[in-house]
């Protein structure tokens, strides 16, 4: 299990009740509120835990850095410092990592900007951007990973191709953000729910 607390990120092992890695943060700057996302790959092989604009992959047997990466405007960077460094340029509220993991989705809110924000798509082991999603809402992967699926900010769901980040096909009928949604079937189906008050199944 992967815990937050303060400014670092602790993984356990559960059945022995030990303590595997931890993985400490910088110093967060005094009244400043950071977004942090932790999770694991579908496989549990790969940990991870994000801070605004960081992203720290783990060994989840083992707690051993894989990598991590300074996500900026145009691209990311490998960082080797520790502690992990704190910047407030932008808040990094949700990350996926794709079943293959050669790919990352990382989604940013500006402040005081509400909903709106970016999905960003990265080559796992590089750090560099492969495309950007402007006015998007959130992010998530197919079941094996070579499609995922994004929502814009005016319940237009883009399907898209993971390894290249190219748009396949954009799903129109919902007229207001959707707030939840899933790949069912296989990936082959997806089921998604709006504030219009409408549900639909999307055949991908």
């Amino acid at each position: 299990v992967l815990v937050w607390f303060e400014n670092e990120a602790v993984l356990w092992d559960t059945q022995h009740g030990k303590e595997i890695a931890t993985i400490p943060f910088a110093t967060v700057p005094e009244n400043s509120w950071p977004r942090h996302d932790l999770g694991f790959s579908n496989d549990g092989k790969l940990a991870w835990v994000g801070l605004d604009s960081c992203l720290a992959l783990m060994d989840a047997a083992t707690g051993k850095i894989v990598s991590q990466i300074a996500f900026e405007a145009q691209g990311g960077d490998f960082i080797t410092e520790h502690p992990l460094p704190y910047t407030s340029m932008a808040e990094w509220t949700i990350f996926r990592i794709s079943p293959d993991k050669s790919t990352i989705l990382a989604r940013n809110q500006e402040s005081g900007e509400g909903f709106h924000g970016d999905t960003l798509l990265f080559d796992a082991e590089s750090g560099k951007l492969i495309e950007r999603y402007e006015q998007t809402f959130n992010g998530t992967y197919s079941p094996d990973g070579t499609i995922m699926a994004c929502t814009k900010d005016d319940g237009t769901v883009l399907l898209i191709e993971s390894r290249s980040g190219r748009i396949v096909r954009e799903l129109r009928g919902h007229t207001d953000l959707i707030d939840s949604f899933m790949f069912i079937s296989g990936g082959r189906r997806l089921l998604t729910s709006s504030l219009d008050e409408s549900v639909r199944m999307w055949d991908t």
